[in-house]
């Protein structure tokens, strides 16, 4: 077992565990451009068409060089105000299949023992496929509002357009004698690849530019833990008193 893997590996917890391996999974499984998806069980929030902000950071922060946190808020067709070129908004549903080769049952498995503490990491991904948007939208095609949707900070956003799929996810987690396992039995993103799209004062979507996984560098912000402004709150049961 990697030596990293076995420090950081403090808990037996499936879900948490998937953090640690992922990266080492994407570049065996699919290649080393590809970002994997950061918390496993909200997978589908990282499917195709959907949109990645980023948080605004300081000054600051920016000369600390500390990443700013990421997250899925979206599908791009929520944030679309206006169509400039007919046939912009329906190309972000059209979807195809592409063609590579991945091995239909991978395994990856590590074990190790240090001072009496033996640690197992066992994750099974079977039937790895792939798809991508059919086109992506063009310079200037689309207007775009993310003020009026809860967001008046954004202004550039990622668009997932090529996304990699698992029929079925097990993971599996043992310190000692304690085992967990999460498994995953539905189709599900397992990793993907973004391209970024600057707004433009007018709203119009601006330059397009490919994000290179070594260069993307955040601490993901699990949806789970985050309310999006655009979620529809929940109705507060009124009460009568009684006579």
């Amino acid at each position: 077992m990697d030596p990293y893997l076995y420090k950081e590996l403090k808990h037996c917890d499936a879900k948490k565990c998937w953090t640690l391996v992922k990266n080492v999974i994407g570049v065996q499984l699919i290649d080393e451009n590809v970002i994997m998806v950061p918390f496993l069980p909200e997978g589908n929030f990282y499917d195709l068409g959907r949109v990645v902000v980023k948080e605004e950071r300081s000054p600051m922060q920016k000369l600390a060089r500390i990443s700013p946190g990421a997250l899925s808020v979206g599908k791009m067709t929520d944030f679309v105000k206006d169509e400039v070129v007919p046939g912009a908004f329906h190309k972000l549903t059209e979807l195809q299949k592409v063609e590579t080769v991945h091995n239909p049952r991978y395994v990856f498995e590590e074990s190790d023992m240090k001072h009496g503490v033996k640690k197992t990491v066992r994750v099974e991904i079977l039937g790895c496929d792939h798809y991508a948007l059919w086109s992506l939208p063009d310079n200037n095609s689309l207007v775009m509002d993310f003020d009026n949707r809860g967001f008046p900070y954004v202004k550039k956003f990622y668009l997932i357009y090529d996304v990699f799929y698992a029929r079925q996810i097990n993971v599996y987690v043992r310190i000692n004698d304690e085992v967990d396992e999460f498994c995953v039995r539905e189709r599900t993103p397992i990793g993907f690849r973004l391209k970024r799209y600057k707004i433009q004062p007018n709203g119009l979507i601006g330059p397009v530019k490919s994000i290179i996984n070594k260069e993307w560098h955040v601490h993901w912000i699990k949806n789970s833990m985050f309310r999006n402004p655009m979620d529809t709150l929940p109705s507060v049961p009124t009460s009568s008193k009684s006579k």
